[in-house]
């Protein structure tokens, strides 16, 4: 899986974990055009602080 420094407009689509030390990480969606959106709580995600990343894009669950 791929990792950001402070640029997740340039992510492609998909779920990614956003990773804030000390915290419990929070998925968020990417999709085409449009920010991330947080699955626990709608806010948009733009951009990622010192220290914080978005891993992903997660891989699609298999049968």
């Amino acid at each position: 899986m791929a990792s950001t420094d402070n640029t997740p407009q340039k992510l492609a689509p998909g779920a990614y974990w956003y990773v804030v030390p000390g915290k419990a990480p929070a998925i968020c969606e990417k999709r085409a055009g449009e920010d991330f959106v947080r699955f626990t709580n709608g806010s948009r995600q733009t951009w990622a602080r010192e220290g914080e990343k978005l891993v992903g894009p997660l891989p699609a669950p298999t049968n």
